[in-house]
């Protein structure tokens, strides 16, 4: 975890999530429907070989072994799909001269393609199920904000079984600025019927915390491997998570009301929403318990009669 957050209660009544990189493993949904996209592309161009060379104008690299590499800063990562067509036709001549006057052809030869691959090849990013289950089970409401179609956002959440979690689901054809503008975000929260101060961003890039700083929420979580060192693009978040899994647990940890239960016998304490956590917790004071027991018979009545009359008397 990198950041700080308070260990005072927090209420928390919405998460609103980007997708590619934060819910989807990007390389594994999209690195062959992208493939296939430019080998579309160029047949349909008459010009079947120039496919590595959009490959790479988009930010994909070929390895010495064959594989393809997804650059982070690349058009195909942090553009929207309207965006890499444009920057083929910016930057191939030939992709220029046949699709000059047809370019939302363009766009739907490219949608069709990835849809149909993304769907195929969807990938959730380690235990991000299991993370959207526990904070829905909580009663936390959970948004979905993506610079994507909708066509291949909803087909992709339905072949998860996703589609249920997120409401409200904003797309590229929602009508609102792409992040980091935060609009999105901002648009997100009052079709929720939230307040920024109690919602969370969570998202894999640096315009995702842009956008949640923008819209004033409560914190940003970015989501990214705790096995490498956090790049400085995502220094401005909150906190990390390795995938969506941890982030309830990191919730908790943070004090969030919703994730956690209160004490028997207490006010206003509570104490971590985690079955095992709270079996393993309860024994554990027992144990306690048990070892006050026997070190206080082991102490002479009398000193404990004079500790006793030193003891202030409280009325209630």
């Amino acid at each position: 975890m990198v950041g700080w957050l308070s260990p005072d209660s927090i209420d928390l009544d919405l998460v609103v999530f980007t997708k590619d990189g934060t819910l989807l493993d990007f390389e594994a949904t999209w690195i062959s429907g992208y493939r296939e996209c430019a080998e579309r592309v160029s047949i349909a161009a008459g010009e079947p070989a120039l496919a590595p060379a959009l490959l790479k104008a988009g930010g994909l690299n070929t390895t010495d072994d064959g594989s393809i590499v997804i650059m982070t800063s690349s058009v195909v990562r942090q553009g929207s799909l309207r965006e890499v067509a444009q920057h083929w036709v910016d930057t191939q001549p030939m992709i220029a001269a046949h699709w000059h006057g047809a370019f939302e052809r363009l766009l739907e030869l490219m949608e069709e393609t990835l849809l149909e691959a993304t769907t195929r090849d969807v990938t959730p990013l380690g235990q991000a199920a299991e993370g959207l289950q526990r904070l829905r089970d909580a009663g936390i409401q959970l948004a979905l904000v993506t610079s994507d179609t909708e066509r291949i956002t909803r087909s992709q959440l339905r072949r998860l079984g996703w589609e249920g979690y997120f409401a409200p689901i904003l797309t590229a054809e929602s009508g609102y600025d792409d992040m980091p503008s935060g609009a999105a975000v901002s648009a997100a929260i009052t079709e929720s019927g939230c307040e920024p101060q109690r919602t969370v961003v969570v998202g894999g890039a640096a315009r995702d915390v842009d956008a949640g700083l923008a819209a004033g929420c409560l914190f940003t979580v970015a989501v990214f491997p705790e096995s490498k060192q956090l790049p400085a693009m995502l220094a401005g978040a909150t906190c990390r998570v390795s995938d969506v899994g941890g982030l309830p647990t990191l919730l908790t940890d943070a004090g969030v009301r919703r994730l956690m239960a209160p004490l028997p016998s207490t006010c206003g304490e509570y104490w971590r929403f985690d079955p095992a956590v709270g079996e393993e917790a309860a024994l554990a004071e027992e144990e306690r318990a048990s070892q006050r027991e026997s070190l206080m018979s082991e102490i002479d009545p009398a000193i404990v009669s004079i500790v006793d009359a030193m003891m202030p008397v409280h009325q209630f």
